[in-house]
């Protein structure tokens, strides 16, 4: 799925209910109907998850390569393509992706004016400084709010990464917390 996590102030916000960063149900243009409640088929996940890319991947005439253990379909497509001289189908494939990145990423930068956007997750690991820097040219051409966009190097580490992070605070909170006495 397609998430984002939200810092501000050098602190993970959660939001209300615990949702903050469900980008994925983000209504967009470009799919074909509108997230529900339930589902987020027809919200950016449509443009941006792992079976869209590798089928934008299939539409411009690249097959799946092989994958390194326990890497998505989506992140050995990035990959490859990554590495790809410009002018190349799979070239032109990045550049596509990098358009569809780019409407969940104006989204969150027009919200949050975050300064800074880290493309996560596999997929924006394997897509690297090239990825990035295709998604930050088109971000600033639609957002007058500057934002650095990089990277991200913990792939799909990063959820348990910040799982095991939240864990870890929150017993710290409850083990050192004051007492009334």
């Amino acid at each position: 799925g397609i998430g984002a996590a939200v810092v501000l102030d050098g602190v993970l916000r959660r939001g209300a209910s615990g949702g903050t960063g469900e980008i994925g149900f983000l209504p967009v243009p470009g799919t074909a109907g509108l997230p529900s409640a339930t589902g987020c088929d027809g919200g950016f996940h449509s443009l941006a998850g792992s079976a869209a890319i590798a089928e934008l991947a299939r539409a411009h005439g690249l097959v799946d390569p092989a994958a390194a253990p326990g890497e998505p379909a989506a992140a050995a497509l990035v990959r490859e393509a990554v590495r790809a001289e410009p002018g190349t189908p799979a070239a032109r494939f990045l550049d596509a992706l990098a358009d569809r990145l780019v409407l969940g990423a104006a989204s969150v930068v027009a919200v949050l004016d975050p300064g800074c956007l880290v493309l996560g997750g596999e997929v924006g690991r394997a897509g690297g400084d090239r990825l990035a820097t295709l998604v930050a040219t088109r971000l600033a051409a639609m957002s007058p709010l500057p934002t650095e966009v990089r990277a991200g190097a913990l792939g799909g580490a990063a959820v348990l990464r910040g799982a095991l992070l939240m864990a870890r605070d929150g017993v710290q909170d409850d083990l050192f917390a004051p007492t009334d006495r």
